[in-house]
């Protein structure tokens, strides 16, 4: 294994950031742990589709798996635990058609008096003895395995969300005192706290209905926009 001050500068922020945000779930059990579902991806270099899709498939060599294709996107993921260690190469089909569809998040709007779309499956609940024991694992894989590119800035987040959103600014009031940072937020959207542990940022976020029902309503165009 390669001394922590021998890494280079990104790579050693990336371990430290894990094992700090590892550190600071165990000692706040008051903090809720984040979604199973997030994940940590490294940025790949924006060259060809070709070359981006071979350094996917060399990522996947390097963590022991296979890369699987489809549906516009080449990835290659990794389980430390919970924890998703994740490396994709969108084509630029299936970017274009992305942006195509979210041109559109300023002008669609729920129908009155009713939720757009079907529910959210709902999430896991998280185990937070795993979870900081897959943050602790990839830190101890990034350090013995220098081929693999380190994950950059990243957003974990729990799951707060009650349907009440009163209830959720509060949690939401409640984590930052427990994170020890100010809250901050949008009017009628989003209302959130975060903290930092180096690229790894950890962020609970309150979001209002009417916001809610808005992506929603976005969602169910998901398959109808082409560029």
């Amino acid at each position: 294994m390669i001394p922590h001050d021998e890494l280079p500068a990104l790579r050693a922020a990336a371990v430290r950031g894990l094992r700090e945000l590892a550190d600071f779930l165990t000692a706040h059990p008051d903090l809720p742990p984040p979604y199973a579902s997030d994940f940590f991806s490294p940025s790949l270099p924006r060259t060809t589709e070709e070359d981006e899709r071979a350094e996917v498939e060399r990522i996947a060599e390097v963590l022991g798996i296979e890369a699987v294709a489809g549906d516009g996107e080449c990835s290659a993921r990794r389980f430390f635990g919970p924890v998703k260690y994740r490396a994709f190469a969108l084509t630029r089909a299936s970017m274009d058609r992305y942006r195509a569809w979210s041109s559109y998040s300023g002008s669609v709007t729920p129908w009155p008096g009713g939720a757009a779309g079907p529910p959210a499956d709902p999430e896991p609940e998280p185990d937070r003895a795993a979870y900081v024991g897959g943050l602790r694992e990839l830190a101890a894989f990034l350090e013995a395995r220098p081929d693999l590119p380190e994950p950059e800035s990243v957003m974990v987040r729990p799951d707060i969300a009650t349907g009440d959103e009163a209830r959720d600014r509060a949690e939401v009031d409640r984590i930052a005192g427990v994170l020890g940072v100010e809250t901050a937020g949008y009017p009628a959207s989003q209302y959130f706290a975060s903290r930092r542990f180096g690229p790894v940022e950890y962020t609970a976020v309150a979001i209002g209905h009417e916001s809610a029902a808005r992506t929603a309503a976005l969602r169910t165009y998901r398959d109808a926009v082409t560029p």
